[in-house]
C-alpha cells in the first residue's frame, strides 16, 4: 500500500511540474511575441519618419534614441 501512495504522489508531482513548465513556457512565448511586436512597430514608425524627410539626427531628437540604434532598426 505505501508503494501505491508513493507512486500516486510522484504522478501528481509530475503532472504539477508539467503544468507549471507549460505555463512558464507559454508566458515566455507571449513575452517574446510582445517584444517582437514592439520592435516591428518601432521600425515602422522610424521608416515613416524617414519617408517624410526626417534625418537620423531629427529622429534621434524626437525619440531620444541613439543614432546607432535608429540606423540598426532601419537596417542601414
Amino acid at each position: 500500500m505505501p508503494i501505491t501512495l508513493y507512486i500516486t504522489d510522484m504522478e501528481g508531482s509530475f503532472e504539477d511540474g508539467l503544468e507549471k513548465g507549460l505555463e512558464q513556457g507559454l508566458e515566455k512565448g507571449l513575452e517574446k511575441g510582445r517584444e517582437e511586436g514592439v520592435r516591428q512597430r518601432e521600425r515602422a514608425l522610424l521608416r515613416s519618419m524617414v519617408s517624410r524627410g526626417l534625418t537620423v539626427e531629427q529622429i534621434c531628437e524626437l525619440t531620444g534614441m541613439a543614432a546607432a540604434d535608429v540606423r540598426r532598426a532601419l537596417g542601414s
